[in-house]
């Protein structure tokens, strides 16, 4: 079987077209959600209400298949690491930090997540990681004190 034969339409690809409709918009704001089946990335932007009170305003939401999540969280990986490589470390904001505290269990045990948090966002944030260290440390200290009773 030749490759334009195994049904993969990657493999046919020749050239890219933007659609006549296509979009350029900007967020400095996104949600993730997924289901079974895909993940949903709502981008927004930080805004003030009529009041003045900082508020996100949802714009668009992008939905596809984890398949697609994956290469393009791969994309957005290399990105990263290219541009820090040229520009140095992106440092963020403290207030603007993923909260460690809202980490399940599994998920602060899981490495993948940790070499994730570490690899993107624990150089440029030691203080993120000392933070994760200390909810570790406090939870392991936590099943010790249970499995003593």
């Amino acid at each position: 079987m030749t490759p334009s034969e195994n049904n993969n339409p990657q493999t046919e690809v020749t050239s890219i077209v933007r659609d006549p409709e296509f979009e350029s918009l900007y967020a400095n704001n996104v949600a993730i959600e997924g289901t079974t089946w895909d993940l949903q990335a709502i981008f927004g932007s930080l805004e003030k209400d009529p009041s003045g009170h900082p508020t996100i305003r949802q714009h668009t939401m992008v939905s596809m298949p984890w398949m697609v999540a994956k290469i393009a969280c791969f994309h957005l990986a290399l990105g990263i690491i290219a541009y820090e490589s040229g520009n140095g470390v992106i440092r963020i904001p403290a207030n603007v930090l993923p909260l460690v505290g809202n980490l399940t269990d599994q998920a602060r045990n899981e490495p993948r997540i940790m070499a994730v948090l570490e690899a993107l966002i624990g150089a440029g944030n030691p203080e993120l990681m000392t933070a994760l260290a200390a909810i570790q440390t406090s939870d392991a200290d936590a099943k010790k004190h249970a499995e003593s009773e």
